[in-house]
């Protein structure tokens, strides 16, 4: 596998592009310890989680703020205590019944001791403005950038809020911007800031085949599901591609990046 840092390299390539959206989240309950290690499991070496804080500031691996969603029950991130929150299963009823029924939010002090055992991961961390909102942007910063400290080299902090990725930029630690729009706004906003990866939801692009924005940042885009998409999208100039459908996606690119001998 290449390194956690190295540049990932256009065309076929035994290093396959791909980042586990919220671990292998088709299979798991998103945001957990379960989808995170299966997708290392996998063999991926790129993975992305979200993060909040809890009511005493403890930070959590999360995306919803409102935890009916994942939990089935009602309830807020904000309004409950670390305690609390590692107590409740979010072991999302709608999509998986009670199959996963036990299956706890994570603290990302967790995630970080699984990730110190598997060096070759990248882990993107991604800041919610929800979070920032609630609890102050220095507050909230500072504590998730604590929290990684022991595996600081293997984490790129990256949000939609611009002041969010500066002030880890500012402190030495490798950023990524999560654009709102693909738009002349945000593409300055990208060459100001100059982070190392640059996220798009695919969506959001242009219906043409125009290459993405040059910069010495690489692409990473979501929302990805099948191979005919990450192919148009690695030739537009996407460096990584970000997915839920860990398993499939990974077994068809490593059939195209190898294809059987004939």
């Amino acid at each position: 596998m290449a390194d956690a840092g190295s540049k990932p390299t256009q065309g076929k390539s035994s290093v396959l592009p791909l980042v586990a959206h919220r671990g292998n989240a088709a299979e798991f309950p998103e945001n957990t310890l379960p989808a995170i290690q299966s997708a290392i499991a996998l063999g991926l070496s790129y993975v992305e989680v979200d993060v909040q804080l809890s009511a005493d500031g403890v930070p959590v691996v999360l995306h919803d703020a409102d935890l009916l969603r994942t939990s089935g029950a009602p309830g807020s991130v904000f309004d409950l205590s670390a305690q609390q929150l590692i107590a409740r299963s979010v072991h999302e009823p709608a999509r998986f019944g009670a199959r996963f029924l036990g299956t706890c939010i994570p603290l990302l002090e967790d995630l970080a001791t699984v990730l110190a055992n598997a060096h070759h991961v990248t882990v993107f961390i991604e800041i919610k403005r929800a979070c920032i909102a609630h609890h102050g942007l220095d507050n909230t910063v500072d504590t998730v950038l604590a929290a990684l400290s022991r595996i600081r080299d293997q984490c790129v902090i990256i949000s939609f809020a611009a002041d969010a990725v500066a002030q880890a930029q500012s402190k030495g630690w490798r950023t990524g911007l999560v654009l709102h729009a693909y738009d002349a706004t945000n593409r300055q906003a990208l060459a100001a800031m100059q982070p190392a990866f640059s996220f798009c939801n695919r969506e959001k692009l242009p219906v043409d085949d125009s290459p993405l924005w040059a910069g010495p940042w690489q692409w990473v885009l979501y929302e990805i599901d099948t191979p005919e998409q990450a192919g148009q999208l690695r030739a537009r100039g996407a460096h990584l591609l970000e997915t839920m459908q860990v398993a499939s996606m990974r077994a068809a690119l490593a059939q195209s990046c190898n294809p059987p001998m004939s």
